[in-house]
């Protein structure tokens, strides 16, 4: 496979689907360095349902292993970008937010680092907190409130979770929690883009993150209704 650090490196593929650039680009260079790595959640979603991106979906998500965080961080160095994120947890990353240079079809790569506890894989994941009924009006308005807030405080915090008293008071830590059968083992598939990593039986996966997941559903808030977001604090989960 090409090892090309260009994101718009020229391909047949490429040109015939220039959305899916990234895609390719995640693919080669994390396979070049030995980086187990599979797509995930949402961009997982819309190719194995629909074959292609999600339209609207403003990132690509990709899951790896804690372990390799060091090479993902040299890795993505070298691609065109407009900033790097490094998000923590205690004294520990868990997530990569790589923000590309402006061009058509760009865009944002959010790396969740996976870390093992028995028979699962688990992350962290920030969550803005929402205070009333589900899917009430007030629910929306002050998860959005306190996203805002959270925000703020996390740009100038550095993007740590821990050590802000004005961010523990907007905002929640919850657990992505899944089977190691379906990350330890990602198999590579053939889409409309190109050849990808996913996890192990994907629309298994699918089912067990999403249930129904055939059918769109614009209500769906991955914050309430994702099957793999634990709402506890890895530390109340992991020993």
């Amino acid at each position: 496979m090409p090892t090309s650090t260009d994101a718009t490196t020229a391909t047949p593929l490429r040109d015939a689907f220039p959305e899916g650039s990234q895609l390719q680009q995640i693919t080669d260079d994390f396979d070049a360095r030995g980086i187990k790595h599979w797509l995930n959640s949402g961009t997982l979603l819309g190719l194995v349902r629909d074959n292609r991106l999600i339209r609207n979906d403003p990132d690509i998500d990709v899951g790896a292993w804690w372990e390799d965080r060091h090479r993902i961080l040299e890795t993505v160095a070298g691609w065109k970008t407009r900033k790097i994120q490094t998000w923590q947890l205690g004294d520990s990353i868990y997530k990569i937010k790589v923000f590309p240079e402006d061009r058509p079809h760009a865009r944002m790569i959010d790396i969740d680092l996976f870390r093992k506890h028995g028979e699962y894989g688990w992350c962290p994941q920030f969550a803005p907190r929402g205070l009333f009924e589900r899917n009430s009006s007030a629910r929306r308005i002050v998860r959005h409130s306190c996203r805002k807030i959270a925000t703020f405080f996390l740009d100038r915090n550095g993007h740590h979770l821990s050590n802000h008293l004005g961010l523990r008071l907007v905002h929640d830590v919850y657990t992505w929690w899944a089977p190691l059968r379906f990350l330890d083992s990602p198999e590579l598939r053939t889409f409309e883009y190109g050849e990808f990593r996913v996890p192990q039986d994907p629309e298994i996966y699918l089912e067990y993150r999403y249930g129904d997941w055939r059918e769109p559903d614009d209500g769906w808030s991955f914050l309430d209704d994702d099957r793999g977001l634990i709402h506890e604090h890895p530390r109340n989960l992991v020993a």
